[in-house]
């Protein structure tokens, strides 16, 4: 004797993720622009990686529940490091400096943009690129670290921007203060 149950649901095809010619998006998918200055000037960057992420604190509020009743709009920040080769780094340092408005060819003061763009290149027919933008960003510290053997020389650099766009969407309803891209 066989007992079976059917209550009617029918769960479908597993979902489907966005593929490039069977392909999911790797690091050679990545372009990334360093864009400094009025003319945006534009520097390829080649790094070993990039890391970037905005975080949201808010506050909850009780009433005389248990479950909260409410939130806050909170406060977002934005945090983005990367591990650039060190003749990338120099191009991009001697752009910023050179677009010092006060003349004393420094860097650490200039606001400058990176567009990291994900794409197929080996695909004509492949979708437009996705292209996050990390604005606002200033370097505040570069970190060397050097040791022997045959790996070229990478510098760990803070960006710390003042937001991030991911595909021109931002984290909140409310306006960038910034000007954007």
């Amino acid at each position: 004797m066989t007992i079976g149950f059917n209550a009617g649901l029918s769960f479908g095809p597993p979902n489907q993720y966005p593929l490039i010619n069977g392909f999911r998006y790797g690091w050679s998918s990545i372009e990334m622009k360093a864009l400094i200055g009025t003319g945006l000037t534009t520097v390829v960057v080649a790094c070993e990686s990039l890391d970037y992420n905005p975080k949201r604190t808010r506050e909850k509020q009780w009433g005389f529940a248990v479950n909260p009743i409410s939130k806050t709009q909170g406060e977002i920040d934005y945090e983005a490091k990367m591990k650039i080769f060190k003749s990338e780094l120099n191009q991009i340092l001697t752009k910023l400096a050179s677009a010092d408005p006060t003349g004393n060819y420094s860097f650490g003061d200039q606001i400058f943009g990176i567009s990291v763009s994900y794409t197929d290149t080996t695909n004509p027919f492949s979708s437009l690129p996705i292209t996050d933008f990390i604005g606002g960003c200033t370097i505040d510290t570069l970190q060397h670290a050097m040791a022997k053997g045959p790996a070229a020389i990478a510098v760990e650099v803070d960006l710390s921007p003042l937001y991030i766009l991911f595909n021109q969407a931002q984290m909140s309803s409310q306006l960038l203060p910034v000007p954007q891209p």
